[in-house]
């Protein structure tokens, strides 16, 4: 923030040598020896609530014919005072100087600490210093913290704080972590929740450490079918800030567009020349870079006609739905077999393109081997020009014998892999020898780890006699599973960050290729929760057909992709349709939620989850929707 003198009256040094105490700032503007007069002063400003707003709160002057031209030249400040240099003159006969010491107006300093107590900023918000609000009986201190009990915890609003509560025995806490027991009692049996569920007294299902009887019920949750007639679908995803479509990869090299809930006739893009079907090749990845909406580059995996790896750029057309026929091919990587190709794509936070290589299925040691990116996980920038470039930070850059593309090795065939769009922690869905595993990577992780494969199968599976497991550090999976006649192949899912089922919100999902989904939530170290979901997605009893994906739209909205059925599934609350708050009825509570998002000339930009309400799916929320909600409230 600039603050600016008066430089015609005041003289040219303003702003010389300026000062701070806290939210006090002094400055000195010593004066003119000319014609003008050489009065000086120094300005004492405070800190408003707001960037730009400094209040002037006092004006220091004093009259240069007795001590000279130069008052203000050296100014300080400290707790209500300011101290202001004024030099002697020889010029007019004076060889004397002085410093003067004014009060600053409106500042108290209750403690004598040298500190304004408006910037103490006590607790309380009274505008007086805890410790002078202790000693002057305004606020006790039960505990001799020097923080006024007003401002501790106080769980009970008894007007004590807990600890002080629990010392003097007017609170137990049986479970000694500071919370007196009735403040964690949610079934008031007297007894602390965390005693309830270890004591056997009470059941806690999901692992939340709150008894069943005190958790809220689950929204249900089922599976609306979205798009049919597609054939092999292998990937459903969507483009930055486009909440309108979502993007379909069918195995055979065909881009589809799932646009307003209609499947377009027209593909978006056709590869079918020019890839490879066999086995585990195909189009198998898709990804748009987060300023797609700017420059209209999109990055595809394919498996060409002979079989090997390729990414490769294309560009959106002049129509939104439909793609420019020639793409740049970024990189072609030999594959020694027709499987385990992984095939993943997805940008991660930092703006650069990951890709997940499974070992070709060929010798599985090439996942060890850091000159070949087989059985790897790479990390390229293509926001370049032509081709692509190193990410700098690239864990492997300043080894000559490592491929400078390597982020993290010793993966078998990461099928999909996706980011939490919220912590962006990587999750890896790792299709496994005999075990198929999860594997884990925080957000921001520099990279370098290695995953352990074909040293390590999970963490079940230990050592395995291909190579000396002690020759390396390596990551062991967060879950594991092993193969069965059930289980066939991990399908790597995604963290659920949409809006229309909050209780799913931070779960993982994800599943095995024979029909199964499970889930689990993970906060960096403990797994928790871990369900399997099968049934409760198909009530009716419906069998699923063999899941091959996974996906988001925009909205963080999840999506489930059946290869044999030719079907893209969604996860829907199983809700009455209008019952926002999932409390079983249709009514006012409801539209109270709608009502916020038809505010503004443009709704969906308030609220992320405005467009749960858009009914007729027209992407707003306007009088449409209205009529629908209304229809669903009145509807008998």
């Amino acid at each position: 923030m600039r603050i600016d003198l008066d430089d015609a009256d005041l003289g040219s040094k303003q702003g010389i040598e300026p000062p701070r105490n806290g939210d006090t700032v002094l400055i000195g503007s010593p004066g003119h020896s000319d014609e003008r007069g050489g009065a000086g002063a120094a300005y004492v400003y405070r800190f408003g609530q707001m960037e730009h707003d400094w209040l002037e709160v006092s004006e220091l002057t004093w009259d240069e014919t007795e001590f000279g031209d130069d008052f203000g030249v050296a100014v300080a400040v400290h707790g209500a005072f300011a101290f202001v240099g004024a030099p002697g003159d020889d010029g007019v006969g004076l060889d004397t100087g002085a410093v003067y010491a004014f009060r600053i107006l409106g500042m108290t300093d209750c403690n004598e600490n040298g500190v304004d107590d408006a910037c103490e900023h006590g607790c309380n918000g009274n505008g007086i210093p805890d410790d002078c609000d202790i000693a002057n009986g305004t606020s006790a201190d039960c505990n001799g913290n020097g923080i006024p009990d007003e401002c501790e915890p106080d769980c009970n609003g008894n007007g004590s704080p807990d600890d002080c509560d629990i010392d003097s025995g007017k609170a137990d806490d049986l479970n000694g972590n500071g919370l007196p027991d009735s403040c964690e009692d949610c079934n008031g049996n007297g007894f602390p929740d965390q005693w309830d569920v270890l004591n056997g007294t009470s059941e806690d299902a999901n692992g939340n450490g709150i008894p069943d009887e005190c958790d809220p019920p689950e929204t249900g949750i089922r599976l609306a079918v979205v798009a049919v007639g597609l054939v092999q679908p292998l990937l459903v995803t969507h483009a930055p800030s486009d909440f309108e479509r979502v993007f379909i990869v069918e195995k055979a090299g065909r881009i589809r567009v799932l646009k307003g809930g209609q499947l377009l006739e027209e593909p978006f893009l056709d590869l079918s020349r020019i890839v490879q079907t066999l086995a585990e090749s195909g189009l198998l990845g898709l990804a748009f870079p987060p300023d797609y909406v700017c420059n209209g580059d999109f990055y595809v995996n394919y498996s060409n006609t002979i079989g090997d790896t390729v990414i490769a750029r294309y560009r959106v057309s002049e129509n939104p739905d439909i793609a420019e026929p020639d793409g740049e091919v970024l990189l072609t990587i030999e594959q020694t077999d027709w499987n385990h190709n992984g095939g993943c794509l997805a940008f991660g936070g930092d703006g650069f393109l990951y890709v997940g290589m499974g070992d070709g299925g060929g010798d599985s040691r090439d996942a060890q081997d850091l000159s070949k990116l087989l059985g790897k996980m790479l990390r390229i920038d293509v926001d370049v020009p032509k081709g692509y470039a190193i990410p700098p930070d690239n864990p492997f850059v300043n080894d000559a014998d490592i491929r400078d593309e390597i982020w993290a090795v010793g993966l078998r065939n990461p099928w999909r892999f996706s980011f939490d769009r919220q912590t962006g922690d990587m999750y890896i869905g790792d299709v496994g020898g005999e075990y198929e595993e999860i594997g884990f990577e925080p957000g921001g992780s520099p990279g370098g780890r290695n995953h352990g494969w074909p040293c390590m199968s999970g963490f079940s599976g230990g050592c395995l006699g291909c190579c000396a497991c002690g020759m390396f550090t390596l990551t062991p999976p967060i879950f594991d599973y092993m193969k069965g006649p059930d289980e066939e192949a991990v399908i790597g899912g995604h963290v659920y960050r949409g809006c229309a089922i909050p209780d799913l919100t931070g779960t993982y999902i994800f599943a095995d290729l024979e029909r199964k989904v499970w889930s689990f939530r993970f906060d960096g170290e403990t797994l928790t929760d871990f369900r399997e979901r099968t049934e409760s997605l198909t009530p009716s009893g419906e069998p699923l057909g063999f899941i091959t994906s996974f996906g988001e739209d925009a909205d963080g909205e999840l999506y489930m992709c059946e290869f044999q059925a030719g079907r893209v599934l969604k996860f829907v609350p199983y809700a009455t349709t209008g019952d926002f708050d999932l409390d079983g009825d249709v009514d006012a509570s409801d539209f109270a939620l709608m009502r916020e998002c038809l505010a503004g000339p443009d709704p969906s930009a308030l609220d992320p989850c405005c467009r749960r309400f858009d009914f007729d799916l027209d992407a707003d929320v306007d009088l449409a929707d209205v009529a629908k909600f209304w229809a669903a409230m009145t509807d008998p």
